[in-house]
């Protein structure tokens, strides 16, 4: 996995070189702005992340984000992009869990040879992870470190590690949506849903007010033209039917189609509790909502996006969709994912 691009904090994205305010959210809370970047704060890749963006009201700001996991969905995303930071309460990582289990059955200790002995087909790179949490865990009071690798693990370990959480990082976690790869001037064309139409159409909140805000509701109406252009809508920047949607989805699924299809490869969205399976190579950003490209040799399937995926590039998974969340396997037995690491 590779970080996304370092944060310019303005330089190359038309806000000015000036200091970046620090946005707390709270739980509930969320910011709307112009992606410019992110920041590792400490020299690990993997540590806690600074997320730089413009605000709809012009205010350039900065995010703390708890690991890398909660930016690669900004991984290859332009600057100026439009994003939403949304806060979200905490919730006990499925690594911690993972931690906890292998724990109870090796007599309270936790390393990789432990893990192996209760996980025997997990991946050294995905143990890794786990040692790597311990390792934060432990500068945190919620584990023991034995040294060696090895760490003494409480049996309350996953509840101190949701506190641990919320200490360093805040109230809340915080939820990154990439709401359009498009920054706003290129999306007034842009043959597909934008953020610009799901404003109009009442799926997005209205931006408020703002310098950002003021240049969004300029393009929109821009916008609306052009979609009354192409016979769709009726000029009125402020109104758009579920017709005049469908025919944006149209386009946009068009789009992505040829972007993604491969020969004659049909593509597809995953189905509620249908079983599908593939190589994952390849990332949609489409109507708000991010999609892995699961290749198979005759489908591409888009399947809801999940940031442990990224750890899995190019290798053979299979799937299921599940009240909207999909629980990816992989490996020649299909071993789970814990994606949430």
């Amino acid at each position: 996995m590779k970080p996304p691009q370092r944060a310019p904090y303005g330089a190359a994205s038309g806000v000015g070189r000036r200091i970046a305010l620090n946005l707390s959210l709270s739980e509930g809370e969320v910011i709307v702005g112009a992606y410019a970047g992110v920041q590792p704060l400490k020299w690990h890749k993997k540590a806690a992340q600074l997320l730089v963006l413009e605000t709809m009201d012009g205010r350039l700001g900065h995010v703390r984000l708890a690991s890398l996991d909660r930016v690669m969905i900004l991984d290859r995303v332009p600057e100026r992009a439009v994003i939403e930071l949304r806060g979200k309460p905490w919730r006990e990582r499925a690594s911690d869990q993972t931690i906890a289990q292998v724990a109870r059955l090796r007599n309270g200790v936790y390393s990789e040879a432990d893990h192996l002995a209760v996980l025997p087909e997990d991946r050294s790179v995905f143990i890794d992870r786990h040692l790597r949490r311990l390792e934060a865990m432990s500068r945190e009071g919620a584990v023991e470190r034995l040294g060696e690798g090895r760490f003494a693990i409480p049996s309350d370990y996953v509840s101190r590690a949701l506190v641990a959480d919320q200490a360093r990082h805040g109230p809340a976690d915080v939820e990154v949506r990439v709401l359009d790869v498009r920054p706003l001037n290129l999306q007034t064309a842009a043959r597909g849903v934008t953020w610009l139409d799901r404003v109009a159409g009442g799926f997005e909140p209205d931006p408020g007010g703002g310098a950002m805000a003021d240049e969004a509701r300029r393009l929109g109406q821009e916008r609306a033209e052009i979609r009354k252009g192409w016979g769709i809508g009726d000029g009125d920047g402020s109104k758009l039917t579920d017709k005049d949607m469908l025919a944006l989805w149209t386009m946009e699924i068009e789009t992505q189609f040829k972007r993604l299809g491969k020969g004659e490869k049909l593509v597809v969205k995953a189905e509620e509790g249908q079983p599908f399976s593939g190589v994952y190579n390849d990332r949609v950003h489409m109507g708000g909502r991010t999609y892995a490209a699961v290749e198979s040799r005759t489908v591409v399937t888009l399947a809801p996006w999940r940031a442990g995926l990224e750890a899995c590039r190019g290798q053979g998974l299979t799937g299921v969709l599940q009240a909207g969340q999909v629980e990816f396997r992989f490996g020649e037995r299909g071993r789970g994912l814990g994606l949430e690491l």
